[in-house]
């Protein structure tokens, strides 16, 4: 497995790996747009984040030289100033994606850990990571890797 920063090359390839991404958690929670309607404006998002972020990057995986995973990781400035000013910015991991058929070969695992390693080098000393709560198997993996409750956030059909 490779590691590597997305080249703009790769634009493609990140629309692909959202409409995955949103298209799984849209299966599990209704209030989703269809990955296809949004991936193109979400990667010009994350694109306009990471500009403005002192450390971001698209990081994508790679086993023999084909695509199997991706992570997006950028600052979040607090702007509440309810926390100490030194610990108001904090890592995002926003998007996490790993093929179907590389599942369990320890990918997401390596894309956090790089992420986290280039979030600590930048001087963050906190990385937050979100999940919908079906998702059970990424919470589970994001326990394993030391993650705890921080927030929780509910949510009601109306």
């Amino acid at each position: 497995m490779i590691l590597r920063d997305a080249v703009p090359e790769d634009r493609a390839l990140l629309e692909r790996f959202t409409i995955a991404l949103q298209d799984f958690e849209r299966e599990r929670e209704p209030n989703r747009r269809p990955g296809a309607e949004m991936a193109a404006e979400h990667i010009d998002a994350l694109d306009a984040w990471a500009d403005a972020s002192p450390v971001s990057a698209h990081l994508i995986a790679e086993i023999d030289a084909v695509p199997a995973g991706w992570l997006f990781f950028a600052v979040y400035e607090e702007e509440e100033k309810i926390t100490p000013e030194e610990t108001r910015a904090s890592g995002s991991i926003s998007a996490l994606w790993v093929e179907p058929e590389f599942r369990r070969q320890g990918i997401a695992s390596a894309l956090i850990a790089e992420a986290e390693a280039r979030m600590r080098d930048a001087g963050l000393k906190r990385v937050e990571i979100g999940a919908i709560v079906s998702n059970r198997r990424a919470i589970d993996l994001y326990r394993r890797l030391g993650f705890s409750d921080y927030q929780l956030s509910l949510g009601k059909q109306l």
